[in-house]
């Protein structure tokens, strides 16, 4: 299996763990391989046919794809009954 992994601005490497469209947008979700429980969302922006990523600065905009992210994920959490 192939894992994505990125490098972000603080220099620290992300495993791409899931990519969630909304609303004509693509967003990665990121988990940083040295603490898994430091997570980050970029979206992907296409300008001249060069893909980067770019940090959500709303609000709104981050709770959204997150809450869109754990109603994809429900259920595969080892705590749940």
């Amino acid at each position: 299996m192939d894992i994505d992994i990125v490098t972000l601005e603080d220099g620290k490497e992300y495993e791409v763990i899931d990519a969630i469209s909304n609303k004509g947008n693509n967003y990665l979700v990121l988990l940083n391989k040295m603490a898994d429980k430091n997570f980050c969302l970029r979206k992907v922006l296409k300008e001249d046919n060069e893909e980067y990523m770019v940090k959500l600065d709303n609000k709104n905009e981050f709770t959204e794809v997150m809450e869109l992210f754990y109603s994809k994920h429900k259920g595969d959490g080892k705590d749940e009954k």
